[in-house]
């Protein structure tokens, strides 16, 4: 049986953030907190020290699904005993050439893990200014072209103003999930590129499925500029009953904009449990792309 979404025995969704336990007969998942388990058996359980393996009731003595016994082959690893250390080599496994359906996948694979957390559509985007000082600053990714990356932003900003002097940029995503056997999985994807600005009709759609805080936002605030707090509260409450109790539409201001990053440097990193990562390098020339393992 495939591991399942939800916890077989309070029937809740695991989040992002629940390391469940697996059943070793039948790869049923439970919430840890639903398992029963001490601490420690818990602890033994991610080890790789001791023979720990937990088995849910329909594969002990056919009773309904919940937590049963633990069983050890090996005995429980004592206290004093330094923690299990391990070392390999991993691989990104790909036969895909276009960096861009790699990224794909990684990314929608992130998203269905992480499908309530806007957070997971997060990057960290760098530019640097005429005079050769570089920021950074996270954004949240707009929407994923076949041939780039789109993110929007008040054009008055500092990142709108280093990108209209110098159009290379780089931007950084970092995710962290929990493979299908429960070991820690880490994923970045470093991208560097020349960023052009999108016309009105390219970005309206984008617009338009804002959630109205953000629209508000794009209404009173200027990104960067010192204010006075008190008056930009009173302004987004005059704002915000305005649009309630009249149903006021609020249409795009001309200063928000949106880029599309056109990479030329797509790095994928990847590591699983102990393993050391593998880097996974793509450049372009002229219209293909070549690719390269390197070092971590």
């Amino acid at each position: 049986m495939a591991p399942t979404s939800a916890c077989a025995v309070c029937k809740h969704r695991f989040t992002y953030v629940d390391c469940p336990v697996k059943c070793d007969g039948c790869s049923g998942r439970v919430h840890r907190t639903c398992s029963n388990l001490s601490a420690e058996e818990l602890k033994c359980l991610s080890s790789k020290s001791v023979a720990l393996k937990f088995f849910c009731d329909p594969c002990t003595d056919g009773g309904t699904v919940q937590p049963a016994d633990v069983r050890r082959f090996d005995g429980a690893q004592r206290s004093n005993e330094p923690p299990y250390e391990d070392s390999g080599l991993h691989k990104i496994n790909t036969n895909s050439k276009n960096p861009m359906e790699i990224f794909s996948k990684w990314y929608n694979e992130h998203m269905i893990a992480n499908e309530s957390m806007t957070s997971a559509k997060a990057f960290s985007l760098a530019t640097v200014s005429k005079t050769g000082k570089v920021s950074c600053r996270s954004l949240i990714l707009r929407r994923l072209d076949e041939d780039g990356f789109v993110m929007m932003t008040d054009g008055r900003s500092r990142k709108s103003n280093d990108l209209a002097g110098n159009p290379q940029a780089s931007m950084v995503f970092l995710w962290l999930n929990k493979t299908d056997d429960n070991l820690p999985q880490t994923r970045q994807v470093r991208i560097e590129g020349t960023v052009s600005k999108l016309n009105t009709d390219n970005m309206k759609e984008l617009y338009d499925i804002e959630p109205l805080f953000c629209k508000i936002r794009a209404q009173i605030c200027e990104q960067g500029k010192e204010v006075v707090w008190e008056q930009l509260k009173r302004d987004h409450d005059q704002l915000f009953d305005k649009v309630i109790k009249n149903n006021v539409q609020l249409p795009k201001p001309d200063h928000v904009v949106a880029y599309k990053l056109v990479p030329n440097v797509i790095e994928f990193y990847e590591a699983i449990g102990q393993k050391i990562g593998d880097r996974l390098l793509f450049t372009k020339e002229g219209i293909s792309w070549q690719s390269r393992h390197i070092a971590a």
